[in-house]
């Protein structure tokens, strides 16, 4: 929109003056170690390129061509974050306004927002505060200092409207730090000012929101201006257009089942229903921790909770800022925490390495405190949550070609302990994953439906076969004594063990005598690894069943045949979506939409069967050094991008898993995002994947709880007015069968839709409306307190 005077205004050169401040705005860099220390004012045009010299503006249109914009300096051909400033003036003054955090997102209506801001006088569209610009620069503390506000006697004006000096400010609260608009003479001035200031809470991301932003901006003010594609190319990895039309076609595609290329030991690696070799389970399960292993575990996510390494050296340094420099920083960093690990440890040893240098003397340590880590994450995804990621980014760039001269003599990295390579050392305690008594042991025991004395049956039967394998396959001297129970009396039962086998003793000689060389396992290390098989299927009852539990409420209720009806007529408990329908970017029918959830379901369902493997995987590729990582901004933020084939292969070989079981022609896309701009890397994946568990866990929680408390006061007439118990399933399933696999959460086909990834997108996207559903107030009463759970849940 052009901008012209309006007849309501008091003086009539009121938007003339605004014109030639309107867009008198600079971008400086971002420096991380230091804090701007300067302010470019609109008057300071000696110090900024002029508005010309960095974007092409048709002036002979407006009729403020004399003046000169200094809007983007020469710094914005830059590659790196910046600082967007910007100063409004007027007859009242003028505030500075800036953001110093990136990146951020937008949270704002642009054009409402530029035309409250030219009503109010001030471009307040886009930046926040900055506290700390304002007590460096003189001029931003004598525009910026908040005004003497006293109200009169009887004079009550609306909140967030003071009198000052005969007038009106409007100021509203940003960061905790006040926003004044200038001084009217009436309350309804002022009213409207600070209604124009809510609406222009913009904030700055990147180079690309930047450019959206001048467009906007010069549209309404009427002065036309091109930003050049320069100035942006290099921000964001945006997908070509060739690859968003074959995504946005791929969305409705109907493909076979696609042939996979998995090897014997790759199918079925962690699910044990599909019965698969243990010894294949035993190559990904983690060994339990011990004691002594724990005190390590406690030393590294303490000193990773304080550290701030990623803050350091995940930044894009200026230009100035050569290679070597960049190193020496990164060095810096990695060498801080190696010698905080030490003198933590023991300070003395910590004392003398700071002067000696010599890590390659601790290299045990350091490979076995950073292993104890990873492998209690793998057996806790749910602990470590923001330290983990600390970790792995430090190890990665241990590995980095600049810097792996001066660390591949201490060699930090080693595998992560597993129950194989535990017995492997032993061909006597290998043989162990061959009995079949060892499937007894490792079974995970349920309660649900059978009486006490069924489960205390199979508890006695595991706990036999645990002590019968832990003494079969342990070294012969270090197996312990079997008591007779010489105590005798009543209590002697409890001593005895004539439930062990004592027949095996010929057989326990024979295989001592095959045994050639190999380390001796004691009985303890038996039980260890016999307890991490036993964890695993703890854990895939404890994540996977509720991927089982929504598949089992999605045949229950719904059937791809027929649409049931809700019994209250206010609610559609249809699965048809239409796109551009309440927020939905697919368009299914009400059978193609069951068979696309039950397919996301089952895939979700394999991938965490399989989450222990892929869990290795990522982290091969996240610490191969033949496959570095970029820093990239990808729209989401400065991001540690890299390529992931060992997960991208075993997804695939899931995805195909999947078909092939599922045995229908698969729905939409079969894309795996991943080393691109929406999951940059195989830590993003799995951290992607591990929230599956927190999102359907207390969507069946609450489902379960409304049967159990249909009777509770208060719950009662709640559950009614839905229609009952099972008319409220119903309503909440289909709406989230609807809405959280509708290919929302995302701008375009490619970063969302139907693809492998977009599915959890989408359910995020809707776990982050549930506020708004009508039903919220059931999930309240079940006792719901949020999708992301806790540290340890």
């Amino acid at each position: 929109m052009n901008v012209t005077a309006s007849e309501s205004r008091e003086d009539d050169d009121f938007l003339l003056d605004l014109g030639r401040s309107l867009l008198s705005a600079v971008v400086v860099p971002v420096d991380y170690n230091e804090r701007p220390t300067t302010f470019l004012s609109p008057t300071a045009t000696s110090t900024a390129t002029t508005f010309k010299d960095s974007l092409s503006v048709d002036t002979s249109t407006t009729s403020h061509s004399s003046t000169s914009f200094p809007l983007l300096g020469e710094h914005v051909k830059s590659s790196y974050p910046y600082v967007a400033q910007s100063v409004y003036s007027g007859r009242a003054g003028g505030c500075p306004l800036s953001l110093m955090e990136s990146p951020m997102d937008l949270s704002f209506d642009a054009s409402k927002a530029v035309e409250g801001a030219v009503e109010s006088s001030a471009v307040l569209a886009g930046l926040r505060v900055s506290h700390d610009l304002a007590k460096r620069s003189p001029r931003a503390r004598s525009v910026g200092r908040s005004p003497s506000a006293r109200v009169k006697k009887g004079d009550n004006p609306p909140r967030g409207v003071w009198r000052n000096r005969g007038g009106y400010i409007a100021a509203i609260y940003v960061d905790r730090e006040r926003v004044y608009a200038p001084l009217r003479k009436t309350v309804q001035d002022a009213v409207r000012d600070r209604a124009a200031l809510e609406q222009a809470r913009l904030v700055y991301t990147t180079k690309d929101s930047l450019k959206r932003f001048v467009n906007t901006v010069a549209e309404l003010a009427g002065i036309p201006v091109h930003v050049p594609e320069e100035l942006t190319s290099d921000t964001v990895m945006h997908a070509s257009a060739e690859e968003e039309r074959e995504a946005e076609l791929d969305q409705y595609a109907d493909k076979g089942v696609e042939a996979s290329d998995e090897s014997a030991d790759e199918v079925g690696v962690n699910s044990v229903d599909d019965q698969a070799s243990m010894i294949a389970r035993a190559k990904w399960v983690p060994i339990r921790l011990t004691y002594d292993e724990r005190k390590l575990l406690r030393l590294v996510e303490s000193a990773m909770q304080v550290a701030d390494y990623t803050d350091k050296v995940d930044v894009q340094f200026p230009p100035h800022v050569s290679p070597a420099r960049q190193m020496a920083i990164r060095a810096r960093q990695m060498c801080a925490i190696l010698n905080g690990l030490v003198v933590a440890e023991d300070y003395s040893k910590g004392a003398a390495l700071v002067k000696s240098r010599d890590y390659a003397a601790y290299g045990n340590f350091y490979r076995k405190a950073f292993e104890i880590s990873r492998r209690y994450k793998l057996l806790n995804p749910e602990r470590m949550r923001s330290t983990y990621g600390k970790l792995i980014y430090f190890l990665m760039d241990t590995v980095r070609p600049d810097t792996v001269g001066l660390f591949e003599h201490i060699g930090v990295i080693e595998p992560v302990k597993t129950v194989y390579s535990t017995l492997q050392a032993s061909p006597r305690a290998l043989k162990m994953l061959n009995d079949p008594l060892l499937e007894v042991a490792t079974r995970e025991i349920y309660s649900e439906g059978r009486s006490r004395g069924e489960v205390q049956r199979d508890i006695r039967a595991k706990e036999s076969a645990i002590r019968k394998l832990s003494r079969k396959y342990c070294a012969k001297g270090t197996r312990t004594k079997k008591n007779k129970g010489h105590f005798g009396g009543y209590f002697s039962y409890m001593f005895s063990s004539r439930n062990d086998d004592d027949s095996s003793d010929a057989e326990d000689n024979a295989m001592d005598d095959e045994e050639a060389g190999g380390a001796q396992l004691t009985q303890e290390d038996i039980e260890q690894c016999i307890y991490a098989l036993g964890d695993h299927s703890t854990y895939l009852r404890f994540n996977r069943l509720p991927c089982d539990r929504m598949i089992q409420y999605m045949q229950h209720y719904f059937s791809p045949d027929r649409i049931d009806v809700d019994v209250t007529g206010k609610y559609n408990i249809s699965l048809a979506i239409q796109e551009g329908t309440e927020g939905s970017r697919l368009t299914h029918s009400h059978i193609r939409q069951y068979n696309f959830v039950l397919q996301s379901l089952t895939l979700w369902r394999e991938v965490i069967s399989d989450m222990y493997r892929l869990w290795h995987l990522a982290e091969e590729d996240l610490l191969d050094p033949a496959n570095p990582y970029t820093l990239q901004q990808t729209g989401q933020g400065l991001h540690r991008v890299q390529k992931s084939p060992k997960v991208m292969k075993a997804m695939r070989q899931i995805v195909a898993r999947v078909q092939r079981q599922l045995g229908d022609r698969w729905i939409g896309s079969t894309i795996v995002h991943l080393g691109d701009h929406n999951v940059p890397n195989a830590l993003m994946f799995i951290d992607k994947y591990v929230q599956v568990p927190r999102i359907l866990g207390p969507l069946v929680l609450c489902l379960d709880k409304i049967a159990e408390m249909k009777d509770a006061p208060g719950m009662s007439n709640l559950v009614k007015s839905f229609g009952g118990v099972e008319n409220l399933h119903r309503i909440i399933l289909s709406d989230f069968f609807r809405h959280a696999f509708d290919g929302s959460g995302g701008d375009n086909f490619f970063d969302a839709g139907s693809c492998i990834d977009g599915r959890l997108t989408s359910a995020w996207n809707w776990c982050s409306q549930i506020e708004e559903k009508p039903y919220f107030p059931v999930f309240l009463l079940t006792g719901f307190t949020g999708f992301d759970g806790k540290e340890g849940w």
